[in-house]
């Protein structure tokens, strides 16, 4: 669904748990408690989590829909190309974060991988049809929730397109710090930890924030890239529709002409109010130091330079 709201133009129906941390992180004060509610009611929707889909009806509801997946780390684009793409396909349904017991699920992943797939086989691919247009030709969800639902994904739903959209880690670093991701007023920041087997899990309570939300951006981005995905740079789509064509448009097999692209770049209006962090080629040495020691490798295997060297240029 899509309605005008407070950006330019047209843009999806922003979900009511995505209003409400929007409307929360943007406030001056914390709201005693408001966390600890927020982990029970997320919990509690989780555990009680239904469906009224007749599961007999999946494959024939998969094999008459084109299904889509665009994955991404938080703050990598996205909602604008959710909206992109809600604004010009009719006949595509188009969702971002639809399910908020994916947040859950999320973390309880991120410490055992093979809950993703029961989550998926019990509940989540169940769930989806149940949302499903019928008069519809294509479903495309975007979500940061299911990066570490991949696998899952991909077995769920062999059928379907899956791709990685990717965007610098300085930038995405600094706009989640802006953001609270990870700070006082996230609710998931208590239950954020890595496994046990990664080699930041000893070293977390003694990392700041800045350095949690660098491990999170290269945790994440490392998990898709090694799925093997197609690889989509956000840079290179919002700034030259000969990329945005044979990488996004042509992959999709659909189509949305250069004036439309060209339009919605311009009007792209998803940016935080405020910043902690000034850009990347102002930060202190310690910031950068921090970054590469944690980011760096990641963003040179995802074809970014090194922290004192321009962004990627297209061929």
């Amino acid at each position: 669904m899509v309605k005008k709201n407070h950006h330019k133009g047209t843009f999806l129906e922003v979900q009511w748990h995505s209003k409400l941390m929007h409307w929360y992180r943007w406030q001056s004060l914390k709201i005693p408690g408001f966390n600890t509610l927020a982990r029970m009611v997320m919990s509690l929707k989780y555990h009680t989590k239904s469906f009224s889909v007749n599961r007999s009806n999946i494959h024939a509801l998969t094999s008459a829909h084109q299904l889509i997946f665009g994955l991404s780390s938080f703050r990598s684009g996205s909602t604008f190309l959710a909206d992109l793409l809600a604004k010009n396909l009719p006949f595509a349904q188009v969702e971002h974060e639809s399910n908020i017991n994916d947040y859950w699920s999320y973390m309880n992943v991120l410490q055992e991988k093979q809950l993703a797939m029961h989550y998926f086989n019990s509940y989540r691919k169940y769930e989806l049809l149940n949302r499903l247009d019928v008069d519809k030709q294509v479903y495309i969800e975007m979500s940061p929730y299911l990066v570490l639902h991949t696998a899952a994904l991909k077995k769920a739903f062999p059928n379907a397109i899956l791709f990685h959209l990717v965007r610098d880690g300085r930038a995405v670093v600094r706009s989640m710090m802006a953001r609270e991701i990870m700070g006082e007023k996230d609710p998931m920041t208590p239950l954020m930890q890595p496994p046990k087997t990664d080699p930041y899990s000893l070293k977390w309570d003694k990392m700041s924030r800045f350095q949690k939300v660098c491990w999170k951006w290269q945790y994440e981005n490392k998990e898709l890239r090694q799925q093997n995905l197609p690889l989509i740079h956000l840079e290179l789509l919002l700034n030259d529709y000969h990329y945005f064509k044979t990488q996004v448009l042509d992959l999709l097999k659909i189509d949305i002409p250069y004036q439309n692209w060209e339009k919605a770049r311009k009007n792209a209006q998803h940016a935080s109010p405020r910043q902690l962090l000034p850009h990347w080629t102002k930060w202190d040495k310690k910031h950068l130091v921090q970054f590469e020691e944690i980011c760096g490798e990641e963003m040179n295997k995802l074809s970014y330079p090194t922290i004192n060297k321009a962004p990627i240029q297209y061929v």
